[in-house]
């Protein structure tokens, strides 16, 4: 018996669905005592180094496996081929000074030529033989011959991607476009160097241009068609996952909704996480579905109510609903309130258009206007980083405002040392974890009252909760309304209970997992 944990991909640096996913797993395996087992449905280039990022950021023990590359890298022990190295040498050739770095568990290796990444090679059995080939040459021959994924890299953006399966059966190439923000091609060939696959993307589609879309995935199995995807990750669900009547199945992803209710037995115990603030079609589908008996997790009161009133169903006996927190991760730090005049507001989250990131910045900007010390951080990046750079520039505030990017663990940075308030405006939060993050380390939050999660946590003890319509005026004075109470971080701190959360969190989930 064991507990199979299905995503579509880790977000390590950012994300909080990735945060509270890891942990829940980790609670689980510490907790409950059963196996556990997480697979990452994610076609791309870095799913591996993602993992591996993962596994170092939590500290887990349980598996997690790539999905995909569970089934394409299936071993012959037959006929072993080499990737073809016209994609790889011509890029080689041209490396001068180059070092490279290796990860502590010999994964993954990383060429750098004058500080700057250039190849990274993945593969899972590592290069513990790596200084036996001699002179640098001798070594990249090896690394090519040997890795699954070569990444290649120019001026810090990725040029191409090719797995190569070291065991003759399957091929792939990824071109992406100059500015790296997504693949021009992505190609498949069999060992006999037939194009077997071809990727479409989104611009092609709406180009109408037409690719045939054959799929060939393991010993002589091919799906083809419009609906070759689907057809081959049922066929990835029936015999990697392997699901026995006494399994418990988690999904964290909406597209995979359907497949955990066609698979397995009537016996499989079935969860459905809503992590997602959108009601779509498949969210609609498990609550109306009747086949089964199925169980789903609701992260608060509101959006359970709010969902099934969309679906236009109460619970059932194929149905039940569970109101269950996220786990949280017990606070590493309290913030400190600064004995000079600057006034540090902090935002952490993606820099995508739910989050709302702009209004964040239109709202500083007011604010600003009346206090000249104040300073604002952004933790996180995002397809708006773009825009909000640009927005930053025009308002003429670009000295007052730091984009920090991406940071593994961000309540360990520098940025979080000394912060007066956050500030969040998201469109949507199924859940906003990063409210009780912050809350826990002390530091207060002005937000907006945004379905479905930030009427979960904020009080007067700890924040300023506005109508999701206030205004960017009515924002920036709340900032300084909640400035003038001067709550102190013990204070805040103490207005949640993580250990209580985390202690009842595990105790529901017994129950549906048990």
């Amino acid at each position: 018996m064991s507990v199979k944990v299905l995503m579509s991909k880790l977000w390590p640096k950012a994300g909080g669905r990735t945060r509270a996913v890891m942990i829940r797993n980790d609670s689980i395996l510490r907790n409950i005592n059963k196996h556990v087992e997480m697979y990452i449905m994610e076609r791309t280039d870095d799913a591996e180094e993602r993992i591996l990022e993962a596994k170092r950021r939590f500290s887990t023990n349980f598996e997690i496996k790539d999905i995909f590359n569970q089934i394409r890298y299936l071993k012959s022990n037959k006929t072993r081929l080499y990737t073809n190295s016209q994609y790889v040498f011509p890029i080689i050739d041209a490396f001068s000074n180059i070092q490279f770095q290796i990860t502590s568990d010999g994964n993954l290796v990383t060429i750098f030529e004058d500080n700057q990444k250039k190849m990274t090679f993945y593969n899972v059995q590592g290069f513990e033989n790596l200084d036996y080939f001699g002179d640098k040459k001798g070594q990249l021959d090896y690394l090519i011959s040997n890795a699954k994924i070569i990444t290649a890299f120019k001026n810090n953006r990725k040029k191409f991607r090719l797995v190569n399966d070291i065991h003759g059966r399957l091929l792939s190439i990824g071109k992406y476009d100059d500015d790296a923000n997504g693949y021009i091609s992505e190609q498949y060939f069999n060992l006999y160097g037939q194009l077997i696959f071809e990727f479409m993307t989104q611009g092609e589609v709406k180009a109408n241009q037409k690719r045939k879309f054959y799929l060939y995935i393991d010993e002589g199995h091919v799906f083809e068609g419009k609906d070759a995807e689907k057809k081959m990750t049922l066929y990835i669900w029936n015999k990697v996952l392997n699901i026995q009547d006494n399994d418990t199945v988690i999904v964290d992803e909406p597209k995979f909704y359907p497949l955990l209710l066609n698979s397995g037995t009537s016996a499989t115990n079935r969860i459905f996480y809503f992590h997602w603030h959108n009601f779509g079609d498949n969210e609609k589908m498990v609550l109306q579905d009747k086949s089964m008996l199925k169980k789903v997790v609701f992260l608060t009161e509101y959006q359970r109510n709010d969902f099934l009133k969309k679906a236009g169903v109460k619970e059932n006996n194929t149905l039940q609903t569970k109101v269950i927190d996220n786990f949280l991760e017990l606070p590493n730090m309290q913030v400190k309130r600064s004995e000079d005049e600057q006034i540090r507001i902090l935002f952490i989250g993606r820099l995508a258009p739910e989050k709302n990131v702009q209004r964040v910045i239109e709202t500083f900007n007011v604010f600003y206007q009346f206090n000249s010390n104040a300073q604002l951080t952004l933790i996180g990046d995002g397809q708006t980083k773009d825009d909000l750079e640009k927005r930053v520039r025009e308002l003429g505030i670009s000295k007052a405002v730091t984009f920090a990017g991406n940071i593994l663990s961000p309540y360990e940075s520098r940025y979080v040392e000394y912060v007066d308030v956050a500030l969040l405006t998201p469109k949507k939060e199924a859940y906003g974890l990063v409210y009780p993050e912050l809350i826990s380390r002390g530091i207060p939050v002005v937000t907006v009252d945004a379905p479905y999660g930030p009427r979960s946590w904020i009080n007067e003890q700890n924040g300023e909760l506005l109508p999701d319509d206030a205004s960017n005026d009515e924002i920036s004075y709340a900032i300084s309304n909640l400035l003038k109470k001067d709550l102190s971080p013990e204070k805040v701190s103490n207005s949640i209970d993580i250990k209580k959360i985390n202690d009842s969190v595990i105790s529901k989930l017994t129950l549906l997992i048990d």
